[in-house]
């Protein structure tokens, strides 16, 4: 009854409908940091910068530019966009004329082909004759949450102008924000089902019976979808951080369910009856699977004092996931084994249990050997931990085939920007003559810096006007000033005493980027004097510092988990000989994959800094089970039971991680590729490394007691 009443409970959550997606900068800000606070502040006065830019080329101008002005019309009206950059907004007048059939339309273009020559076109590139480009800048609207109009207006434009003989590219933060979201619904729809169809094919071919790999499903598939479930029900959003907590349950609980199956298919096998061999497996590994789950979930659990939210998110899941998972696998795969183990096939993975024999002897015949081994890979992995590089922007987690990047790498080689420091610089009172020529200075001077590429700012747009003019690219006095800055082309860079000067910039990691506001300030100091104040923020320092803080956070809670776990093995096990002795197998897996990732240049990304938890995770829960089992039985039974189900676990779910290498996606390719990498290592190191580790600090005696129990005992 209560079997039936928790699995019914568990798929009422799995009907639950899926949280939103939701990559955007907004679910990773921390809310009071002094870096959103700046960028609220900023947002409050100027409005948005994130800036989708839409280019074109082709050999037609004509046939370019009348397209190109027609989606600029369009995307005016779209409610996610507040604002645009281009040729209809730069140059209405010249545009009303080229757009009205009566007036001469299009073929007037040539002739107004000089009035498109002004400073602002120079810098932005807006409008190009020959060769035929358009470029058109549109800013998001702050808080517009719902991407499908972004979506369609992207669309429109592909369709509009990409073909044979054009070239069309899209690129920004909301654009990358869109393809972020498209990837961690495929870790769902493509990635989990093609992990989940490789655990199945070789857990059915190793057990050699699909009945009981269906008994092993069922818990592990209500216990990640429940916990997603659970996930909506908090009106929480998921993202590709949080998305990575259903791999992680599903080959934690995976694992726990074949240790269960292991069991029962020993206990089955020496002559118990059908309905006490479940029941008797699950007593059996009750208290192994409790402190395997229990300890994960407490180190995770430990993400919840994290800065970042969606960290946060995902710690919290994934340990209410795991603690859910104890009842699932102890309750419910023992009544399903009940019903549909059947009998237990001769044969079925006892090869398994003699090559874990056989490893089990090498270590303890090795003397020092695979520990001092271990000891190597720890400090090599736990050095490389801090030399690894962090993946600055999310367009690197695509490959470079792949539209976005191509699209990328195409806008950047014209010479554009493709993100922003947004200056904020306030000269003690409202713009005049003698301010904006200062602003102008610094932004001459900041336009000269390393990794700054354009300035666009009030003082740019000032000498805009004066060139339509006067024909002449110099900041206005006097009236001709005062009626420039009434235009309200100037309010996105103007409120009140504070301008806006943004800084079109290459794309500069942490370090770059701090070092670039320091020069900046100091340029500022250089050419402005006292009298001015500048603050410096913008969506570009945001994500860089967010994803810094992602990976700082990720790497000091692999610390931080692996000492509480060793801490609550200790305590749970009451032996401190046998919490040291798991402390170097439990270690060495996560400490390889760092060495792995600086060997191959692979870098710190949500994927890639994960593969740490899953590694730390799967080498408690093998370690644990080994441990328990030790006190029980001398080395070699040990090895043929437990040590079964370690190698059964691991190739099955190293295959279903090695399968996802294939993912266009790289966070999904070289999680993958890690995860696999995590679990071999964590497979060798509970059958090499520890078994040398517990004769020396927990020796097995005929008796079946270790010297911490027999102390106690005494």
């Amino acid at each position: 009854m209560i079997a039936a009443a928790l699995a019914l409970g568990a798929l009422a959550l799995c009907l639950v409908p899926r949280p939103p997606m939701d990559n955007s900068i907004e679910a990773m800000l921390v809310d009071d940091s002094p870096r959103a606070a700046r960028y609220a502040d900023f947002r409050a006065d100027f409005g948005a910068d994130e800036v989708i830019v839409f280019q074109a080329e082709g050999p037609d101008a004509r046939a370019l530019v009348e397209a190109a002005a027609g989606f600029e019309q369009a995307l005016l009206e779209t409610p996610a966009i507040s604002d645009t950059l281009g040729p209809i907004t730069v140059w209405p007048d010249e545009f009303d004329l080229l757009l009205d059939p009566d007036l001469g339309g299009f073929d007037e273009l040539e002739r107004l082909a000089p009035r498109f020559d002004g400073p602002l076109n120079e810098t932005l590139g807006l409008l190009q004759l020959d060769p035929p480009q358009v470029r058109i800048y549109a800013f998001r609207r702050p808080g517009h949450a719902d991407p499908s109009d972004l979506e369609r207006a992207i669309g429109d434009f592909r369709a509009l102008l990409d073909g044979p003989a054009a070239a069309v590219h899209v690129v920004g933060p909301p654009v990358l924000n869109l393809e972020l979201d498209g990837a961690s619904r495929a870790i769902e729809r493509t990635s989990m089902p093609i992990l989940i169809g490789v655990c199945v094919l070789l857990m059915a071919g190793l057990t050699r019976s699909v009945r009981q790999t269906l008994a092993v499903l069922a818990p592990v598939g209500l216990g990640v979808g429940a916990t997603m479930g659970l996930l909506s029900l908090t009106g929480r959003s998921t993202d590709i951080v949080v998305n990575i907590a259903q791999p992680l349950l599903f080959v934690l609980l995976l694992a726990s369910g074949l240790h269960v199956v292991v069991a029962w298919q020993d206990i089955r096998g020496g002559g118990a009856e059908r309905h006490v061999a479940p029941w008797r497996a699950a007593r059996e590994k009750a208290r192994a699977v409790t402190l395997a789950l229990g300890t994960t979930a407490l180190g995770f659990a430990s993400l919840g004092l994290s800065e970042l939210p969606a960290v946060r998110v995902f710690g919290l899941l994934s340990a209410a996931g795991l603690l859910l998972g104890i009842p699932l696998v102890l309750w419910i795969l023992p009544a399903l084994l009940q019903v549909l183990g059947g009998e237990p096939k001769p044969g079925g993975g006892r090869h398994l249990g003699r090559a874990a024999a056989w490893c089990v002897a090498r270590g303890l015949g090795g003397g020092w050997m695979w520990p001092a081994l271990a000891l190597l890979v720890t400090a090599g992995g736990m050095w490389a931990a801090t030399a690894v590089p962090v993946s600055t922007s999310g367009v690197h987690y695509f490959d470079p085939d792949s539209r976005i990047r191509r699209d990328y790498a195409a806008i950047d080689a014209s010479g554009a920007g493709l993100s922003t420091i947004e200056a904020v610089v306030d000269l003690g009172g409202p713009p005049t003559a003698a301010r904006v020529e200062r602003l102008g200075r610094f932004a001459d001077a900041a336009e000269a810096l390393p990794g700054v590429r354009r300035a666009v700012g009030l003082s740019l747009f000032l000498r805009e006007t004066h060139w339509r003019i006067a024909g002449q690219d110099a900041l206005p006095a006097g009236p001709a000033l005062r009626e420039a800055l009434a235009s309200e082309r100037l309010a996105p860079f103007v409120a009140g005493e504070r301008l806006r000067l943004s800084l079109l910039i290459d794309d500069l990691d942490a370090a770059g980027l701090d070092g670039a506001y320091a020069a900046l300030q100091a340029t500022f100091a250089e050419t402005v004097g006292p009298g001015g104040t500048l603050d410096l923020t913008g969506h570009h320092e945001l994500v860089v510092h967010a994803q810094q803080s992602l990976v700082d956070t990720l790497l000091w809670s692999l610390l931080t988990t692996a000492l509480l776990i060793e801490l609550f093995v200790w305590i749970a096990l009451r032996s401190l000989r046998l919490a040291l002795a798991a402390l170097l197998p439990m270690l060495a897996p996560v400490c390889l994959n760092f060495g792995v990732m600086w060997a191959f240049d692979l870098p710190l990304d949500p994927g890639t800094c994960m593969t740490g938890a899953i590694a730390l995770g799967i080498a408690v829960d093998d370690a644990l089970h080994f441990m328990i089992a030790w006190r029980k039985a001398p080395p070699r039974a040990c090895a043929l039971g437990t040590g079964r189900s370690l190698i059964l676990t691991s190739v099955v779910i190293a295959a279903g991680f090695a399968s996802l290498l294939t993912a266009p996606f790289l966070p999904t390719a070289r999680f993958g590729l890690l995860c696999a990498l995590a679990m071999v290592s964590a497979l060798l190191a509970d059958l090499l490394v520890l078994p040398p580790l517990l004769r020396w600090l927990a020796p097995y005696d005929s008796d079946g007691v270790t010297p911490d129990a027999a102390t106690r005992a005494s």
